[in-house]
């Protein structure tokens, strides 16, 4: 297999159809997004993908750690290209803006495309990339970030996480970070976008007033 900086440039030839789907499927207007690139076809550990969304995680002296990747045609999957740095703390943020406003409120998510739907609002966000995040996530986010908010997905493993990180911040640091809690009926930020445009404008409003 290429390496993931190979990947990542061939991925970029098609960028113009990952925009279309965030746009079209995801509601996200995919000319904000930056560096997201697309594959008609990829073969990963013995198994081929149709239509895969291509999106680089890096670090921040920019070097790229690993391509989040989900398939758009077939049984949906989800699935991780690490580089030679796979050990470094992977996070999703986009580290131009965090230089610019380091101080400001940041709201914890668990995905890019939850990420990509709260930046797409003038939202700063940051992803976990999972549902379980690392004791070693939780402090680099306590190194990068003072003031973040929870924001984690209305299910079994969402739930679960958000109280495993809040436990952690109050037995570490004596501090608990704020918590946002996904509507009845939704089980993530994209979801309520996609599905009801009216509450998710409200929920966005509501999300404003911890920048107050």
């Amino acid at each position: 297999m290429l390496a993931i900086n190979e990947i990542y440039e061939n991925s970029l030839r098609l960028k113009k159809y990952a925009e279309e789907y965030l746009t079209d499927c995801r509601k996200i207007d995919g000319s904000l997004v930056k560096n997201i690139g697309f594959l008609d076809k990829f073969v990963f550990n013995n198994k081929t993908y149709l239509g895969v969304i291509v999106i680089p995680i890096f670090d921040a002296l920019g070097n790229l750690l690993l391509l989040e990747c989900r398939n758009t045609i077939g049984e949906k999957s989800y699935f991780k290209v690490f580089g030679k740095d796979k050990y470094k703390i992977p996070l999703y943020i986009d580290w131009s803006d965090f230089i610019k406003n380091p101080n400001q409120v940041y709201f914890l998510v668990e995905g890019v495309i939850e990420a990509l739907t709260l930046k797409s609002y003038g939202i700063n966000a940051i992803a976990t990339l999972r549902a379980s995040t690392s004791i070693s996530q939780l402090h680099y986010l306590k190194f990068l970030v003072e003031d973040f908010v929870v924001i984690f997905n209305n299910d079994k493993a969402g739930i679960k996480n958000m109280e495993r990180i809040l436990s952690f911040y109050d037995l570490s640091f004596k501090y608990i970070p704020e918590v946002e809690v996904i509507p009845e009926g939704f089980n993530d930020l994209n979801e309520i976008l996609v599905k009801d445009k009216k509450v998710f404008q409200h929920f966005i409003e509501n999300l404003k007033n911890f920048y107050l």
